[in-house]
């Protein structure tokens, strides 16, 4: 079976099965342009709350220095402590 032949039946199906649960609930189909228009309210809203809750779970401005190594470890040959 060459590729993409599996992908385009499932998207087949996919496409009746939404054309027929338009055809039953709307009694009509309904274009990608009406849909999305529909959906855009939706979309604006989750945005806007997505970014208000990233905004309140952002992590504090303010960073600590955290050292990796005890101060009194003993350096091994050749290897520095970098510390920004």
């Amino acid at each position: 079976m060459p590729r993409g032949q599996k992908t385009q039946a499932r998207q087949d199906v996919g496409r009746r099965e939404c054309d027929s649960l338009q055809q039953r609930t709307l009694r009509r189909a309904m274009g990608h342009d009406e849909a999305f228009a529909r959906v855009r309210p939706y979309l604006r809203r989750q945005v806007a709350y997505h970014t208000l809750h990233r905004l309140i779970d952002r992590p504090p401005l303010a960073r600590s220095e955290v050292r990796t190594l005890p101060v009194d470890a003993p350096r091994e040959a050749g290897v520095d402590v970098v510390v920004a």
